[in-house]
């Protein structure tokens, strides 16, 4: 007759100590049960795994995790008629190994890419890690390496792909417990495809006019991982001007002259690395009309010419800014050789 800590069970048949479930034992002790005065217990140590045994009647002992623990125990009547021994091997159930979640194995041809696969808890650590294709040989492709140590797998696929590479490979962990070990396996399936990029080329430049309706598509990338989206970034767009990300068009009626530089952005499902494709566009919103001067006049004065105009209304000017003048002249009254005028200022 023994009395022992909760969640644990003694089959005097077998000769066994059990956990009745999974439980956070921490300190096992073992008395005898004083109803049977006929009977002692005498405890000898085995294995010296436990932190601290108790003298005579009892013993008690922190346990670890994954690590046996065993002790002996004689039963022996008061006559002596009847003596019998006890092996006792106690192991404190560990928790349950596990494998952390797993990044999305997605990648790119062109430069080596690199990964930490997940790290393990539970169980008894150290933990050995180890990775293998699910083929009959389970070599990994010439395009992988892996580092048990680190835990990093290196893809690397310098040419482009006529088609969708796939592979899956079957990541394996095990802990160090001297019993009770635990081994957690898991399957990753690995793509590659090529980059996201633009087939053509995307144009360098776009043209609208002012106050007249236009449109222009830009180009649809290939490769990537889909679905894929797409945005304008950069300079404010002119009013009256919208980029559609589902249809790729850029359209509408330009209130504004001017200048803009933008970027076209392509992106996959991945949005990272090779997933993302990037092109510069100038858009370019022309005057509707050219604007001229009026009341113009030459006058020679001091080895110097003037010049008197009269500027165009912000009306006529058909959606442009006026920004500044330019003069060029020609020698000679046949001459079509048009010369840059140098050290010219502008006044009122």
């Amino acid at each position: 007759q023994t009395a022992l800590a909760p969640g644990f069970s003694f089959d005097r048949e077998t000769l066994s100590y059990d956990l009745a479930a999974p439980t956070d034992v921490s300190r096992v002790t073992l008395t005898p049960a004083t109803a049977n005065s006929n009977a002692r217990i005498r405890a000898t140590a085995g294995t010296a795994a436990a932190a601290a045994l108790a003298s005579g009647a009892g013993i008690s002992a922190n346990l670890q995790k994954g690590i046996p623990f065993t002790f002996r125990f004689a039963v022996d009547s008061a006559d002596r008629a009847v003596s019998k021994t006890y092996t006792v091997v106690i192991t404190r159930v560990p928790d349950r190994l596990q494998i952390g979640d797993a990044p999305r194995h997605r990648y790119y041809t062109g430069a080596p890419q690199t990964v930490i696969l997940p790290e393990a808890s539970g169980g008894v650590p150290p933990y050995s890690y180890s990775l293998r294709a699910s083929s009959v040989s389970g070599a990994l492709p010439a395009q992988f390496s892996y580092d048990a140590d680190t835990r990093a797998l290196t893809v690397h696929f310098p040419d482009r792909l006529v088609s969708l590479f796939q592979q899956t490979l079957l990541y394996r962990v095990t802990d160090s417990a001297a019993t009770m070990r635990q081994t957690e396996q898991v399957g990753y399936t690995i793509q590659v495809r090529n980059p996201v990029e633009f087939a053509g080329g995307a144009p360098a430049a776009l043209t609208f006019q002012y106050n007249a309706a236009g449109s222009a598509t830009l180009p649809e990338p290939r490769e990537g991982y889909p679905p894929l989206s797409y945005a304008l970034r950069g300079d404010t767009l002119p009013a009256g001007l919208q980029f559609n990300q589902t249809t790729r068009e850029l359209a509408g009626t330009p209130a504004e002259s001017g200048m803009y530089n933008l970027e076209y952005v392509a992106q996959d499902a991945e949005r990272r690395g090779g997933g993302i494709a990037r092109a510069d566009i100038v858009l370019t919103v022309v005057p509707n009309k050219a604007a001229a001067l009026s009341d113009l006049a030459v006058t020679p004065a001091d080895q110097r010419l003037v010049l008197r105009w009269t500027a165009p209304a912000d009306a006529d000017l058909g959606g442009g800014v006026l920004r500044d003048y330019r003069v060029r002249w020609a020698e000679g009254s046949g001459s079509t050789s048009w010369v840059d005028a140098n050290g010219v200022s502008t006044g009122g």
